[in-house]
Protein backbone atom coordinates (compact mmCIF):
# COMPACT_ATOMS: atom_id res chain seq x y z
CA UNK A 1 0.00 0.00 0.00
CA UNK A 2 1.33 3.38 -1.10
CA UNK A 3 1.68 6.71 1.27
CA UNK A 4 -1.07 9.23 0.45
CA UNK A 5 0.79 12.15 -1.43
CA UNK A 6 -2.52 14.23 -3.07
CA UNK A 7 -5.41 15.02 -0.83
CA UNK A 8 -8.93 15.72 -3.50
CA UNK A 9 -11.59 18.26 -1.67
CA UNK A 10 -14.89 19.08 -3.19
CA UNK A 11 -15.53 22.35 -2.38
CA UNK A 12 -19.52 23.48 -1.32
CA UNK A 13 -20.47 21.63 1.88
CA UNK A 14 -16.81 20.23 2.44
CA UNK A 15 -14.44 23.28 2.35
CA UNK A 16 -17.25 26.41 2.67
CA UNK A 17 -20.60 26.16 3.79
CA UNK A 18 -22.09 28.62 0.98
CA UNK A 19 -25.64 27.61 1.59
CA UNK A 20 -26.61 31.25 2.35
CA UNK A 21 -24.52 32.77 -0.49
CA UNK A 22 -26.45 30.10 -2.90
CA UNK A 23 -30.19 30.69 -1.34
CA UNK A 24 -29.56 34.39 -1.91
CA UNK A 25 -28.44 34.45 -5.30
CA UNK A 26 -31.57 31.72 -5.91
CA UNK A 27 -33.73 34.39 -4.05
CA UNK A 28 -32.66 37.10 -6.71
CA UNK A 29 -33.03 35.20 -9.67
CA UNK A 30 -36.93 34.32 -8.36
CA UNK A 31 -38.09 37.39 -7.36
CA UNK A 32 -39.45 38.44 -10.82
CA UNK A 33 -42.01 34.95 -10.39
CA UNK A 34 -42.80 35.63 -6.44
CA UNK A 35 -40.27 32.50 -5.41
CA UNK A 36 -38.59 31.86 -2.94
CA UNK A 37 -36.21 28.78 -1.35
CA UNK A 38 -34.45 28.31 2.33
CA UNK A 39 -31.05 28.43 3.08
CA UNK A 40 -31.59 24.34 4.23
CA UNK A 41 -33.63 23.71 0.85
CA UNK A 42 -30.28 25.74 -0.65
CA UNK A 43 -28.43 23.01 1.14
CA UNK A 44 -30.37 20.27 0.13
CA UNK A 45 -29.76 20.94 -3.58
CA UNK A 46 -26.38 22.11 -3.68
CA UNK A 47 -23.93 19.58 -5.34
CA UNK A 48 -25.10 18.99 -8.93
CA UNK A 49 -24.02 21.82 -9.92
CA UNK A 50 -26.26 25.30 -10.86
CA UNK A 51 -28.02 23.95 -14.11
CA UNK A 52 -29.08 20.76 -11.86
CA UNK A 53 -30.07 22.55 -9.34
CA UNK A 54 -32.36 24.71 -10.78
CA UNK A 55 -34.09 21.63 -13.25
CA UNK A 56 -34.82 20.91 -9.39
CA UNK A 57 -36.26 24.18 -8.81
CA UNK A 58 -39.98 23.19 -9.67
CA UNK A 59 -40.37 20.58 -7.01
CA UNK A 60 -39.13 23.24 -4.86
CA UNK A 61 -40.84 26.18 -6.00
CA UNK A 62 -43.33 25.10 -8.68
CA UNK A 63 -43.44 25.64 -12.30
CA UNK A 64 -40.88 28.37 -13.62
CA UNK A 65 -41.94 29.81 -16.89
CA UNK A 66 -38.40 31.05 -18.07
CA UNK A 67 -35.23 29.06 -17.15
CA UNK A 68 -32.78 30.96 -19.08
CA UNK A 69 -33.86 34.10 -17.53
CA UNK A 70 -33.57 32.37 -13.83
CA UNK A 71 -29.81 31.03 -14.73
CA UNK A 72 -28.84 34.48 -16.14
CA UNK A 73 -30.28 36.71 -12.93
CA UNK A 74 -28.79 33.98 -10.59
CA UNK A 75 -25.41 33.76 -12.23
CA UNK A 76 -24.99 37.85 -12.19
CA UNK A 77 -26.23 38.10 -8.68
CA UNK A 78 -23.70 34.97 -7.31
CA UNK A 79 -20.71 36.29 -9.59
CA UNK A 80 -20.94 39.94 -6.95
CA UNK A 81 -22.06 38.12 -4.04
CA UNK A 82 -20.47 34.66 -4.02
CA UNK A 83 -18.16 35.40 -0.69
CA UNK A 84 -20.93 37.48 1.06
CA UNK A 85 -21.53 34.81 3.76
CA UNK A 86 -19.58 32.17 2.61
CA UNK A 87 -16.96 30.77 4.65
CA UNK A 88 -14.61 27.77 5.73
CA UNK A 89 -15.73 25.10 8.02
CA UNK A 90 -14.27 25.45 11.60
CA UNK A 91 -10.52 24.03 11.36
CA UNK A 92 -10.75 23.75 7.71
CA UNK A 93 -8.06 26.54 7.64
CA UNK A 94 -6.06 24.94 10.63
CA UNK A 95 -6.20 21.50 8.76
CA UNK A 96 -5.01 22.79 5.21
CA UNK A 97 -2.04 24.66 6.72
CA UNK A 98 -1.09 21.17 8.29
CA UNK A 99 -1.85 19.43 5.12
CA UNK A 100 1.18 21.05 3.49
CA UNK A 101 3.16 17.89 2.64
CA UNK A 102 0.30 17.26 0.39
CA UNK A 103 -0.54 17.78 -3.21
CA UNK A 104 -3.96 19.17 -2.83
CA UNK A 105 -6.99 19.42 -5.50
CA UNK A 106 -10.46 21.23 -5.54
CA UNK A 107 -12.94 19.28 -7.53
CA UNK A 108 -16.28 21.35 -7.91
CA UNK A 109 -19.46 21.29 -10.01
CA UNK A 110 -19.23 24.34 -10.03
CA UNK A 111 -17.65 26.25 -12.74
CA UNK A 112 -13.84 26.64 -12.45
CA UNK A 113 -14.17 30.54 -12.46
CA UNK A 114 -16.37 30.57 -9.93
CA UNK A 115 -13.95 28.52 -7.80
CA UNK A 116 -11.20 30.18 -8.29
CA UNK A 117 -12.71 33.37 -7.28
CA UNK A 118 -14.09 32.06 -4.53
CA UNK A 119 -11.37 30.76 -3.15
CA UNK A 120 -9.40 33.69 -3.54
CA UNK A 121 -11.90 35.90 -1.45
CA UNK A 122 -11.63 33.45 1.04
CA UNK A 123 -7.71 33.40 1.09
CA UNK A 124 -7.63 29.83 0.57
CA UNK A 125 -6.55 29.39 -2.82
CA UNK A 126 -2.85 29.37 -2.02
CA UNK A 127 -3.45 25.99 -0.76
CA UNK A 128 -4.13 24.04 -3.90
CA UNK A 129 -2.21 23.16 -6.25
CA UNK A 130 -5.13 21.87 -8.80
CA UNK A 131 -8.59 23.30 -9.20
CA UNK A 132 -11.18 21.44 -11.28
CA UNK A 133 -14.33 22.81 -11.93
CA UNK A 134 -17.58 21.38 -13.57
CA UNK A 135 -16.37 22.93 -16.87
CA UNK A 136 -12.70 21.70 -16.92
CA UNK A 137 -13.41 18.31 -17.91
CA UNK A 138 -16.33 16.93 -20.12
CA UNK A 139 -18.01 15.16 -17.26
CA UNK A 140 -18.10 16.49 -14.35
CA UNK A 141 -18.75 14.52 -10.75
CA UNK A 142 -19.99 11.35 -10.37
CA UNK A 143 -18.01 10.72 -13.46
CA UNK A 144 -14.61 9.70 -12.33
CA UNK A 145 -13.26 11.86 -15.22
CA UNK A 146 -12.15 14.85 -13.09
CA UNK A 147 -10.20 12.44 -10.67
CA UNK A 148 -8.75 10.43 -13.54
CA UNK A 149 -8.04 14.44 -14.98
CA UNK A 150 -6.31 14.97 -11.47
CA UNK A 151 -4.36 11.61 -11.28
CA UNK A 152 -2.72 12.18 -14.56
CA UNK A 153 -1.78 15.78 -13.65
CA UNK A 154 -0.23 15.13 -10.57
CA UNK A 155 1.35 11.83 -12.30
CA UNK A 156 0.42 9.87 -9.12
CA UNK A 157 -1.73 6.25 -9.01
CA UNK A 158 -4.86 5.95 -7.38
CA UNK A 159 -3.73 4.31 -4.68
CA UNK A 160 -1.65 7.64 -4.16
CA UNK A 161 -4.81 9.86 -3.42
CA UNK A 162 -7.78 10.22 -1.08
CA UNK A 163 -11.41 11.97 -2.03
CA UNK A 164 -13.10 13.69 0.71
CA UNK A 165 -16.43 15.13 -0.13
CA UNK A 166 -19.88 15.59 1.52
CA UNK A 167 -22.20 13.94 -1.16
CA UNK A 168 -22.46 10.75 -3.16
CA UNK A 169 -21.51 12.14 -6.24
CA UNK A 170 -17.62 12.40 -4.43
CA UNK A 171 -17.40 8.97 -3.08
CA UNK A 172 -19.08 7.80 -6.29
CA UNK A 173 -16.40 9.96 -8.26
CA UNK A 174 -13.42 8.67 -6.02
CA UNK A 175 -14.23 4.78 -5.97
CA UNK A 176 -14.84 4.59 -9.81
CA UNK A 177 -11.42 6.02 -9.95
CA UNK A 178 -10.05 3.54 -7.41
CA UNK A 179 -9.15 5.96 -5.07
CA UNK A 180 -9.67 5.85 -1.63
CA UNK A 181 -13.04 8.11 -0.26
CA UNK A 182 -13.55 10.16 3.25
CA UNK A 183 -17.33 11.16 3.64
CA UNK A 184 -17.37 14.41 5.56
CA UNK A 185 -20.83 14.17 7.46
CA UNK A 186 -19.94 17.60 9.05
CA UNK A 187 -21.17 19.01 5.80
CA UNK A 188 -24.93 19.19 4.16
CA UNK A 189 -24.57 15.49 3.92
CA UNK A 190 -26.02 12.94 1.40
CA UNK A 191 -28.33 9.41 1.39
CA UNK A 192 -25.78 6.55 1.10
CA UNK A 193 -22.75 8.71 2.05
CA UNK A 194 -22.41 6.32 5.56
CA UNK A 195 -22.23 3.08 3.44
CA UNK A 196 -20.53 4.10 0.27
CA UNK A 197 -17.10 5.66 2.26
CA UNK A 198 -13.94 4.04 2.89
CA UNK A 199 -13.59 6.75 5.75
CA UNK A 200 -16.18 9.27 8.05
CA UNK A 201 -14.88 12.37 9.39
CA UNK A 202 -17.51 14.45 11.66
CA UNK A 203 -14.98 17.19 11.47
CA UNK A 204 -12.47 18.75 8.87
CA UNK A 205 -9.41 18.01 11.66
CA UNK A 206 -10.26 14.04 11.45
CA UNK A 207 -8.94 14.20 7.94
CA UNK A 208 -5.47 13.92 9.43
CA UNK A 209 -6.14 11.17 11.93
CA UNK A 210 -7.32 9.24 8.52
CA UNK A 211 -3.69 9.93 7.02
CA UNK A 212 -2.66 8.63 9.96
CA UNK A 213 -3.67 5.63 9.61
CA UNK A 214 -3.42 5.45 6.18
CA UNK A 215 0.38 6.23 6.89
CA UNK A 216 0.94 3.97 9.90
CA UNK A 217 -1.05 0.72 8.20
CA UNK A 218 -1.51 -0.23 11.69
CA UNK A 219 -3.79 -3.55 11.28
CA UNK A 220 -7.39 -2.13 10.89
CA UNK A 221 -9.01 -3.39 13.79
CA UNK A 222 -6.44 -1.91 16.05
CA UNK A 223 -6.81 1.84 14.40
CA UNK A 224 -9.27 4.57 15.63
CA UNK A 225 -12.53 5.08 13.87
CA UNK A 226 -13.26 8.48 12.81
CA UNK A 227 -16.74 8.05 13.21
CA UNK A 228 -16.17 7.81 17.07
CA UNK A 229 -15.26 11.50 17.64
CA UNK A 230 -17.58 12.35 20.58
CA UNK A 231 -19.29 8.77 20.91
CA UNK A 232 -18.78 9.46 24.74
CA UNK A 233 -21.15 13.02 24.69
CA UNK A 234 -23.71 11.28 21.98
CA UNK A 235 -27.01 10.64 23.32
CA UNK A 236 -27.46 6.91 23.76
CA UNK A 237 -30.09 6.22 20.59
CA UNK A 238 -27.56 7.93 18.58
CA UNK A 239 -24.44 5.64 19.50
CA UNK A 240 -27.27 2.51 19.09
CA UNK A 241 -27.56 3.71 15.59
CA UNK A 242 -24.05 4.33 14.65
CA UNK A 243 -23.28 0.89 16.09
CA UNK A 244 -25.94 -0.36 13.79
CA UNK A 245 -24.59 1.58 10.84
CA UNK A 246 -21.08 0.14 11.98
CA UNK A 247 -21.90 -3.35 11.76
CA UNK A 248 -23.79 -3.50 8.50
CA UNK A 249 -20.08 -3.37 6.76
CA UNK A 250 -19.78 -6.43 8.43
CA UNK A 251 -22.36 -8.56 6.28
CA UNK A 252 -20.50 -6.79 3.05
CA UNK A 253 -17.10 -8.31 4.25
CA UNK A 254 -18.37 -11.64 4.50
CA UNK A 255 -20.07 -11.75 1.04
CA UNK A 256 -16.68 -10.75 -0.15
CA UNK A 257 -15.14 -13.98 1.57
CA UNK A 258 -17.81 -16.50 0.62
CA UNK A 259 -15.10 -18.62 -1.66
CA UNK A 260 -12.79 -18.75 1.03
CA UNK A 261 -15.60 -19.57 3.77
CA UNK A 262 -16.56 -22.51 1.14
CA UNK A 263 -13.22 -23.76 0.79
CA UNK A 264 -12.59 -24.18 5.02
CA UNK A 265 -15.77 -25.97 4.95
CA UNK A 266 -14.44 -28.19 2.43
CA UNK A 267 -10.99 -29.01 4.06
CA UNK A 268 -13.27 -29.58 7.50
CA UNK A 269 -15.37 -32.09 6.16
CA UNK A 270 -12.40 -33.87 4.60
CA UNK A 271 -10.43 -34.01 7.69
CA UNK A 272 -13.56 -34.87 10.04
CA UNK A 273 -14.93 -37.87 7.37
CA UNK A 274 -11.18 -38.82 7.05
CA UNK A 275 -11.17 -39.35 11.14
CA UNK A 276 -9.33 -36.43 11.73
CA UNK A 277 -9.89 -33.81 14.27
CA UNK A 278 -10.76 -30.23 14.00
CA UNK A 279 -8.90 -27.92 16.21
CA UNK A 280 -9.74 -24.01 17.04
CA UNK A 281 -6.59 -21.85 17.92
CA UNK A 282 -7.25 -18.48 19.49
CA UNK A 283 -6.45 -15.83 22.45
CA UNK A 284 -8.71 -14.10 24.43
CA UNK A 285 -12.37 -13.45 23.30
CA UNK A 286 -11.22 -15.00 20.07
CA UNK A 287 -10.24 -17.93 22.20
CA UNK A 288 -13.66 -18.37 23.51
CA UNK A 289 -15.05 -18.23 20.30
CA UNK A 290 -13.51 -21.12 19.25
CA UNK A 291 -14.50 -23.00 22.46
CA UNK A 292 -17.83 -21.99 21.76
CA UNK A 293 -17.86 -22.80 18.04
CA UNK A 294 -16.09 -26.41 19.01
CA UNK A 295 -19.01 -27.40 22.01
CA UNK A 296 -21.72 -26.71 19.55
CA UNK A 297 -20.22 -29.08 16.51
CA UNK A 298 -19.91 -31.24 19.30
CA UNK A 299 -23.44 -30.93 20.26
CA UNK A 300 -24.96 -30.77 16.98
CA UNK A 301 -23.00 -33.60 15.24
CA UNK A 302 -22.31 -35.90 18.42
CA UNK A 303 -17.99 -36.47 17.41
CA UNK A 304 -16.43 -37.09 20.15
CA UNK A 305 -14.35 -34.11 22.07
CA UNK A 306 -11.16 -34.98 20.77
CA UNK A 307 -12.30 -34.26 16.93
CA UNK A 308 -13.47 -31.54 17.67
CA UNK A 309 -11.47 -29.31 20.53
CA UNK A 310 -9.84 -25.50 21.40
CA UNK A 311 -6.87 -24.57 22.31
CA UNK A 312 -7.02 -21.26 23.94
CA UNK A 313 -4.02 -19.07 25.12
CA UNK A 314 -3.51 -18.71 29.00
CA UNK A 315 -6.86 -21.07 29.64
CA UNK A 316 -6.34 -23.35 32.43
CA UNK A 317 -9.55 -25.68 32.92
CA UNK A 318 -11.80 -22.82 32.87
CA UNK A 319 -13.38 -20.49 29.99
CA UNK A 320 -13.97 -17.13 32.29
CA UNK A 321 -10.17 -15.70 31.68
CA UNK A 322 -8.51 -16.73 28.65
CA UNK A 323 -5.34 -14.76 29.23
CA UNK A 324 -5.16 -11.99 27.10
CA UNK A 325 -1.20 -11.47 27.99
CA UNK A 326 -0.55 -15.77 27.22
CA UNK A 327 -1.35 -14.48 23.42
CA UNK A 328 2.04 -13.01 23.12
CA UNK A 329 3.62 -16.02 23.91
CA UNK A 330 4.33 -17.69 20.78
CA UNK A 331 6.10 -20.95 22.51
CA UNK A 332 2.98 -21.72 24.38
CA UNK A 333 1.47 -21.69 21.29
CA UNK A 334 4.03 -24.33 19.39
CA UNK A 335 3.77 -26.29 23.09
CA UNK A 336 -0.03 -26.28 22.68
CA UNK A 337 -0.21 -27.99 19.15
CA UNK A 338 2.12 -30.93 19.79
CA UNK A 339 -0.32 -33.41 19.64
CA UNK A 340 -1.92 -32.69 16.44
CA UNK A 341 -1.13 -34.95 13.24
CA UNK A 342 -1.13 -35.09 9.68
CA UNK A 343 -5.09 -36.10 9.54
CA UNK A 344 -5.95 -32.68 11.55
CA UNK A 345 -7.14 -29.39 10.46
CA UNK A 346 -6.16 -26.27 12.69
CA UNK A 347 -8.41 -23.21 12.16
CA UNK A 348 -6.50 -20.21 14.18
CA UNK A 349 -8.81 -17.32 15.01
CA UNK A 350 -7.63 -13.87 15.20
CA UNK A 351 -9.00 -10.28 14.51
CA UNK A 352 -5.43 -8.65 13.95
CA UNK A 353 -3.93 -11.63 11.84
CA UNK A 354 -0.86 -11.12 13.75
CA UNK A 355 -1.57 -12.94 17.40
CA UNK A 356 1.85 -14.44 18.23
CA UNK A 357 0.38 -17.69 19.95
CA UNK A 358 -2.04 -17.94 17.23
CA UNK A 359 0.32 -18.05 14.56
CA UNK A 360 3.31 -20.17 16.00
CA UNK A 361 0.49 -22.87 16.63
CA UNK A 362 -0.14 -22.76 13.01
CA UNK A 363 3.00 -22.99 11.47
CA UNK A 364 3.84 -25.75 14.12
CA UNK A 365 0.92 -27.15 13.08
CA UNK A 366 2.10 -26.83 9.34
CA UNK A 367 5.43 -28.40 10.12
CA UNK A 368 3.55 -31.12 11.21
CA UNK A 369 1.47 -31.71 8.25
CA UNK A 370 -1.67 -30.66 9.64
CA UNK A 371 -4.06 -27.78 7.33
CA UNK A 372 -3.29 -24.65 8.48
CA UNK A 373 -5.83 -22.18 8.19
CA UNK A 374 -6.26 -18.30 9.52
CA UNK A 375 -9.73 -16.52 10.07
CA UNK A 376 -8.77 -12.89 10.51
CA UNK A 377 -10.44 -9.70 10.22
CA UNK A 378 -7.31 -7.94 8.68
CA UNK A 379 -5.20 -8.36 5.17
CA UNK A 380 -2.94 -9.82 7.24
CA UNK A 381 -1.53 -13.33 5.73
CA UNK A 382 1.20 -15.35 5.91
CA UNK A 383 2.82 -17.77 3.53
CA UNK A 384 2.86 -21.17 5.17
CA UNK A 385 -1.10 -21.25 5.94
CA UNK A 386 -3.12 -23.29 3.57
CA UNK A 387 -5.46 -20.69 3.51
CA UNK A 388 -6.82 -17.67 5.14
CA UNK A 389 -10.53 -16.05 5.02
CA UNK A 390 -10.12 -12.68 5.48
CA UNK A 391 -13.30 -10.14 6.36
CA UNK A 392 -11.51 -6.66 7.02
CA UNK A 393 -14.59 -5.15 9.07
CA UNK A 394 -12.39 -1.84 9.72
CA UNK A 395 -11.74 0.49 12.85
CA UNK A 396 -14.01 -0.71 15.37
CA UNK A 397 -15.81 2.19 17.22
CA UNK A 398 -13.89 1.71 20.26
CA UNK A 399 -10.39 1.17 19.16
CA UNK A 400 -8.95 -1.97 19.55
CA UNK A 401 -12.44 -3.70 20.82
CA UNK A 402 -12.66 -6.56 18.41
CA UNK A 403 -15.26 -7.87 20.26
CA UNK A 404 -17.73 -5.85 18.66
CA UNK A 405 -17.52 -5.23 14.73
CA UNK A 406 -14.96 -8.16 14.33
CA UNK A 407 -16.22 -10.68 16.78
CA UNK A 408 -19.72 -10.55 15.13
CA UNK A 409 -17.81 -11.26 11.81
CA UNK A 410 -15.80 -13.74 13.19
CA UNK A 411 -19.16 -15.58 15.03
CA UNK A 412 -20.81 -16.06 12.15
CA UNK A 413 -17.65 -17.11 9.54
CA UNK A 414 -17.56 -19.86 12.32
CA UNK A 415 -21.04 -20.71 12.47
CA UNK A 416 -20.84 -20.53 8.54
CA UNK A 417 -18.00 -23.03 8.61
CA UNK A 418 -19.21 -25.72 11.48
CA UNK A 419 -23.57 -25.32 9.64
CA UNK A 420 -21.69 -25.82 5.96
CA UNK A 421 -19.83 -28.84 7.22
CA UNK A 422 -22.22 -30.33 9.05
CA UNK A 423 -24.17 -30.24 6.18
CA UNK A 424 -21.77 -31.78 4.30
CA UNK A 425 -21.09 -34.96 6.63
CA UNK A 426 -25.10 -35.34 6.67
CA UNK A 427 -25.85 -33.97 9.81
CA UNK A 428 -28.49 -31.78 8.55
CA UNK A 429 -31.52 -32.93 7.19
CA UNK A 430 -34.09 -30.36 5.92
CA UNK A 431 -32.80 -28.03 8.36
CA UNK A 432 -32.96 -30.67 11.51
CA UNK A 433 -29.95 -31.57 13.09
CA UNK A 434 -30.61 -35.18 12.63
CA UNK A 435 -26.78 -35.99 14.23
CA UNK A 436 -28.17 -34.30 17.52
CA UNK A 437 -26.61 -35.73 20.62
CA UNK A 438 -29.23 -36.21 22.94
CA UNK A 439 -27.09 -35.35 26.09
CA UNK A 440 -29.82 -33.98 28.47
CA UNK A 441 -33.52 -33.77 28.82
CA UNK A 442 -34.21 -31.35 26.80
CA UNK A 443 -32.14 -32.09 23.45
CA UNK A 444 -33.65 -35.90 23.99
CA UNK A 445 -37.18 -34.06 23.46
CA UNK A 446 -35.59 -31.93 20.66
CA UNK A 447 -34.11 -35.31 19.30
CA UNK A 448 -37.30 -37.41 19.39
CA UNK A 449 -39.50 -34.14 17.97
CA UNK A 450 -36.93 -34.36 14.66
CA UNK A 451 -37.91 -37.95 14.25
CA UNK A 452 -41.31 -37.33 14.72
CA UNK A 453 -40.95 -34.58 12.50
CA UNK A 454 -39.44 -36.43 9.74
CA UNK A 455 -41.14 -39.34 9.98
CA UNK A 456 -44.79 -38.55 10.93
CA UNK A 457 -44.75 -41.44 13.47
CA UNK A 458 -46.24 -40.82 17.12
CA UNK A 459 -44.47 -39.47 19.53
CA UNK A 460 -44.36 -42.70 21.79
CA UNK A 461 -42.80 -44.01 18.79
CA UNK A 462 -40.32 -41.52 18.40
CA UNK A 463 -39.02 -41.89 21.67
CA UNK A 464 -39.13 -45.41 21.51
CA UNK A 465 -37.16 -45.39 18.22
CA UNK A 466 -34.81 -42.79 20.15
CA UNK A 467 -33.71 -45.04 22.92
CA UNK A 468 -33.14 -48.50 20.87
CA UNK A 469 -31.49 -46.33 18.07
CA UNK A 470 -28.88 -45.51 21.17
CA UNK A 471 -29.62 -41.82 21.03
CA UNK A 472 -29.13 -40.94 17.38
CA UNK A 473 -31.83 -39.38 15.67
CA UNK A 474 -30.97 -39.94 11.79
CA UNK A 475 -30.57 -43.98 12.47
CA UNK A 476 -33.92 -43.57 13.96
CA UNK A 477 -35.18 -42.11 10.96
CA UNK A 478 -33.21 -45.56 9.01
CA UNK A 479 -34.90 -47.85 11.06
CA UNK A 480 -38.64 -46.09 11.21
CA UNK A 481 -37.93 -45.71 7.13
CA UNK A 482 -36.46 -49.91 6.61
CA UNK A 483 -38.14 -51.34 9.41
CA UNK A 484 -34.61 -52.58 10.21
CA UNK A 485 -32.63 -52.68 12.91
CA UNK A 486 -30.14 -50.49 14.59
CA UNK A 487 -26.81 -52.27 12.76
CA UNK A 488 -28.36 -52.42 9.83
CA UNK A 489 -29.22 -48.46 9.41
CA UNK A 490 -26.01 -47.46 10.72
CA UNK A 491 -24.71 -49.71 8.09
CA UNK A 492 -26.96 -48.19 5.09
CA UNK A 493 -25.55 -44.64 6.26
CA UNK A 494 -22.00 -45.70 6.67
CA UNK A 495 -22.51 -47.09 2.55
CA UNK A 496 -23.81 -43.26 2.33
CA UNK A 497 -21.17 -41.44 3.88
CA UNK A 498 -23.60 -40.31 6.35
CA UNK A 499 -26.36 -39.25 4.52
CA UNK A 500 -29.86 -39.40 5.11
CA UNK A 501 -31.02 -38.27 2.24
CA UNK A 502 -29.45 -40.62 0.15
CA UNK A 503 -30.28 -43.59 2.26
CA UNK A 504 -34.12 -42.71 2.15
CA UNK A 505 -34.13 -41.93 -1.78
CA UNK A 506 -31.83 -44.74 -3.14
CA UNK A 507 -33.68 -47.44 -0.91
CA UNK A 508 -37.29 -46.16 -1.33
CA UNK A 509 -39.99 -49.05 -0.72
Amino acid sequence: MKDIRAVIFDLDGTLVDSAQDISNAFNHALKPWGMTISVNEARQLTGGGVTELIEKMPLKVGTIPDNEALIRRFFEFYAEHLADNTRPYPQVVETLERLRGYDKVVISRKSESFCIRLLTKLGLLEHFKLVIGGNTVPNPKPSPDPVFYVLFRLDISAEEALMVGDGLADIMAGKAAGVRTVGAAYGYGSRGLWKNADFIIRSPSQLLDVLRLIRERTASTEQWNPASFGIDAMPPESVVCLMSEENSGVVRAIANAHASIVAAADAATAVLRSGGSLIFIGSGSNGLLGVLEAAEIRRMSGLAPEHVRAVVAGMRGGITDPGEIAGDDQEAGREAIKRVAPSDMCLGISASGTTPFVLAALQEARERGAKSWLLTCSEAAQAFLDGVIKVPVGPELIAGSTWFKSGTATKTVLNMISGLTMIRLGGVYDGYMVDLKPSDAKLAKRAAGIIQSITHCSGEEAERLLAESGGNPKIAVVMHDKNISRDEARKLLEEANGSLRAVLNKHKH
